[in-house]
């Protein structure tokens, strides 16, 4: 199947691959339901959301193991049905230690299952605008959820958030159903390859990745506890939340319809000194509308960097590997974000890990700025195509 006639399913490998860890989308409404409806302290909300996420680098790991060649469908299959039996399940385990097992495990089955689609994202002939999508959707959901998720803990149940995700692996079992296939791979793996593919520059862009997500999911994590440390009540500080994610949206959208190096480079730069505003304006904020601008400027460029680094690896490697790999160190930094935090926060107290957050972000733009530079003099390897 040619990458014209393949266009229509993008949206449907970005949901799938979104489906596989949705909590991401939503986690501040995941940290309120373990300390509002499971009793958790601050910090143990952060420490089990950490936990469930360094199951997913587990998980993300395995799939690097499997290989392109692995029966991906069934492996997918395999996964989401699990997870949904542990979101289902997850209420009733009270017990936090318990409970840390529990999500650990469902973790392990999204990072491997994720790990999976990223590697067939890799290899389509458009890399960009798959995840750029799939940016898209986590926006539009994260949003959505947050928004909702109070009235829906109010009319049904205060573990509405857990029940959310097991929905939405079921919905990612039908998209997966529409998904056709890859062509076979044929280039054989030589050492030159591999020598190019584990480049110095390329694992520069990981670590960039991965400094950049421990910011961002720090931040966005605690995004509900920051906002109510102010007085900004609880409904309020969804709302806002829900609002100003919408932003993520104009973000992911950048990767869907500017997908060249030269713009690439120039707009992950941008994106990555918003992060920093975001940041800066927190430490000083003082009334609602600079909690709401620092917000904005966070989910406005969040979605446009990660997409735009994702790509840029996934252009330089036809089978895939490299950026299951460069989704191991993105997820290392959203899994190690949440844990970042809690061991700085005091009780209400953020500015030590907002700081942290800052150079964070600082580290990342340094890294990208050579590191990108250096990736547009190389030639895209990415031409595989999809076959009916």
């Amino acid at each position: 199947m040619t990458s014209s006639k393949y266009a229509h399913s993008y949206f449907l490998v970005a949901f799938c691959t979104m489906a596989c860890m949705a909590y991401i989308n939503f986690l501040p409404a995941v940290v309120d339901v373990m300390i509002n409806g499971l009793g958790l302290s601050q910090q143990q909300a952060g420490e089990v959301v950490a936990i469930n996420g360094y199951g997913g680098l587990l998980g993300l790991a395995l799939a690097v193991c499997l290989g392109a060649s692995c029966p991906w469908r069934k492996i997918v299959v395999y996964c989401l049905v699990t997870m949904m039996v542990l979101d289902l399940t997850s209420p009733f385990t009270q017990d936090g230690n318990f409970l840390v097992v529990w999500r650990f495990f469902s973790g392990v089955m999204g990072g491997v299952s994720m790990g999976i689609m990223f590697s067939f994202i890799a290899r389509l002939p458009v890399p960009d605008k798959a995840f750029g999508l799939l940016l898209f959707l986590q926006f539009v959901l994260g949003s959505l959820v947050i928004y909702l998720l109070p009235e829906l803990e109010r009319s049904l149940s205060q573990y509405s958030a857990f029940h959310l995700m097991a929905g939405l692996a079921l919905l990612g079992l039908g998209a997966l159903g529409f998904i056709p296939s890859l062509a076979p791979l044929k280039n054989v793996a030589t050492p030159q390859k591999l020598k190019a593919k584990f480049s110095v520059n390329n694992i520069a862009l990981m670590l960039a990745i991965f400094s950049y997500q421990l910011a961002a999911s720090a931040i966005w994590a605690y995004a509900s506890q920051i906002g109510q440390q102010f007085k900004i009540p609880h409904g309020e500080t969804s709302t806002i939340i829900a609002i100003t994610g919408l932003l993520g949206l104009v973000g992911a959208s950048w990767p869907v319809f500017l997908n060249t190096q030269p713009r690439r480079y120039f707009w992950t730069l941008v994106g990555i000194g918003l992060s920093v505003m975001s940041a800066v304006i927190l430490l000083n904020m003082t009334q609602t509308y600079v909690f709401t601008v620092a917000l904005g400027l966070l989910f406005l460029s969040w979605p446009a960097v990660v997409s735009y680094t994702m790509a840029t690896l996934a252009e330089r490697d036809a089978d895939g590997q490299l950026s299951t790999i460069a989704g191991l160190f993105s997820f290392l930094g959203l899994s190690s974000g949440p844990l970042l935090a809690a061991g700085l926060v005091s009780p209400s107290d953020f500015s030590s890990a907002i700081v942290a957050c800052a150079f964070a972000f600082l580290v990342s733009g340094v890294i990208n700025a050579k590191a990108m530079a250096s990736s547009a003099q190389i030639s895209p390897i990415n031409t595989q195509i999809m076959e009916n």
